[in-house]
């Protein structure tokens, strides 16, 4: 039987509504100072390589680029959950908005006492904000594009919240030409 327009717009609403429940659910426990989320000693390189596997078709049926820059071995002391988390907000956010055929760079290294999460993508065009504003909560450049893509304005938000429970620094900028830039220190 065939899905007609409306019920393939039901269920894309539902969908998305789903997703900013359990974003906004996340949020609130990261909010709470009180929670304190089991830490352990893991292998940050193996995470982002098991994490950014799940991106392959995805990444396939876009046309995109995706170019893994991961040094082995390195350890990180922190909760494995969001962790997984922070990998796959950054991720979606990367494959949401980079234009079509564009690249995307994950790579992970050492910088001094700190380990360094980059990832990059290409897009269309730069927002139109300045950097530290898209980690604003519901915050969005474009009000139909991120409808459109799914954007609930609060990944961004989470991700922050999550650096900040493992005593990290998150931060974006833009280069040229029209690529956006996450850097993430823990």
């Amino acid at each position: 039987q065939k899905e007609s327009k409306w019920s393939r717009n039901i269920r894309s609403q539902t969908n998305r509504l789903n997703t900013l429940v359990k974003q906004l659910l996340s949020m609130a426990q990261l909010d709470e100072n009180s929670v304190q989320l089991p830490k352990e000693t893991m292998y940050l390189s193996v995470l982002l390589c098991e994490e950014s596997e799940a991106y392959a078709e995805i990444l396939r049926e876009r046309g995109l680029h995706f170019q893994p820059q991961i040094k082995r071995g390195i350890e990180i002391r922190g909760n494995r959950e969001y962790l997984k988390q922070l990998v796959h907000i950054l991720m979606d956010n990367a494959v949401q908005y980079a234009n079509e055929g564009g690249n995307i760079t994950l790579s992970l290294d050492k910088r001094a006492l700190r380990n360094r999460i980059k990832l990059t993508n290409t897009v269309e065009h730069l927002p139109s904000c300045k950097p530290a504003t898209l980690f604003d909560r519901f915050y969005r450049d474009d009000h139909s594009r991120t409808q459109k893509a799914g954007g609930c304005g609060i990944g961004l938000s989470a991700a922050q919240a999550i650096v900040a429970m493992h005593h990290g620094k998150i931060e974006a900028y833009y280069t040229q030409p029209n690529t956006v830039v996450f850097s993430v220190y823990l």
